[in-house]
């Protein structure tokens, strides 16, 4: 039981994954635990609109306990509090208290975190569903799968090509656009739809380049490099170098790339797409 996790989503979810995973940590109360005893803080809810400083969520905490009970103490979309690891780190020094942080920005997800609670952490990854959990909430057709992904969010949605559009919007423009301070964002959106569209194809950064150019855009090596990784860190993309089996050694420049959700391949695609890719990626993640 350790006392402080951090849960954190891969990729981002606007609300329902986080959901899921809290309702998931809410065992607590099932076993035993009482419901005063549980400190949940949900920095997106109306609640905490007026809470904008870690003393703000301080004295509420302090409003909610006491220096003797034991207190399971939840925190969702934490990063939107400057200075927040302050407070993680005086409620994980408390005997009392066990910690759980989630965050749908990248930077609870790269390596920045990790300067922040070096050591005192354990993360859980959380990805969309596999097909295996897709079944357990909804009983159609693979086919839905593979067209619509394992988003749990979407799955009461009438229309979840516009939800899972937005969805991506929000990733690219707050995890990558903004937080890169990307100049050519057109040239980021090509080269995602181009990795998107070659899922398991061998990919070279030199080959995407010379695939811009047909289309007249000069772009250099380093660049297509970068905003790879930058799609990396946002955690839309996944990368697979080659392995030489027999001297068991990367070989470097040619990779493999995939999608963490084939809804967004509808999605940003809207067109036929080859199943078999489909099905590569979702072995992939498997």
């Amino acid at each position: 039981d350790p006392r402080f996790e951090i849960a954190s989503v891969l990729p981002p979810d606007s609300k329902g994954d986080f959901a899921f995973l809290l309702h998931g940590l809410y065992h607590l109360k099932n076993n035993g635990i009482k419901e005063e005893n549980i400190i949940f803080i949900d920095l997106e809810s109306p609640d905490f609109l007026s809470y904008s400083t870690i003393n703000d969520l301080n004295e509420y905490i302090k409003s909610k306990s006491n220096k003797t009970d034991k207190y399971y103490l939840f925190f969702d979309e934490i990063q939107r509090i400057e200075g927040w690891q302050r407070l993680v780190n005086a409620y994980f020094s408390l005997d009392n208290f066990d910690v759980y942080v989630t965050g749908s920005n990248s930077k609870l997800l790269s390596g920045e975190f990790a300067t922040y609670l070096t050591g005192r952490y354990i993360n859980i990854k959380i990805f969309p569903f596999s097909f295996v959990e897709y079944l357990e909430y909804n009983k159609e057709l693979f086919m839905d799968y593979l067209t619509f992904g394992g988003f749990p969010a979407s799955f009461e949605l009438d229309n979840k090509i516009q939800y899972l559009n937005d969805l991506f919007d929000s990733i690219v423009f707050n995890d990558i656009i903004k937080r890169f301070d990307i100049k050519n964002v057109d040239l980021l959106i090509r080269l995602t739809h181009f990795l998107v569209s070659n899922i398991g194809q061998l990919v070279s950064a030199n080959s995407i380049v010379k695939y811009l150019k047909k289309d007249r855009i000069n772009v250099s090596v380093n660049t297509v490099y970068n905003y790879i990784s930058y799609l990396e860190e946002a955690c839309l993309i996944y990368k697979v170098k080659r392995e030489d089996l027999i001297g068991k050694k990367i070989l470097n420049h040619l990779e493999k790339y995939y999608v963490v959700d084939l809804g967004f391949r509808e999605s940003i695609l809207k067109k036929d797409l080859d199943i078999g890719q489909s099905l590569e990626n979702i072995v992939y993640f498997e």
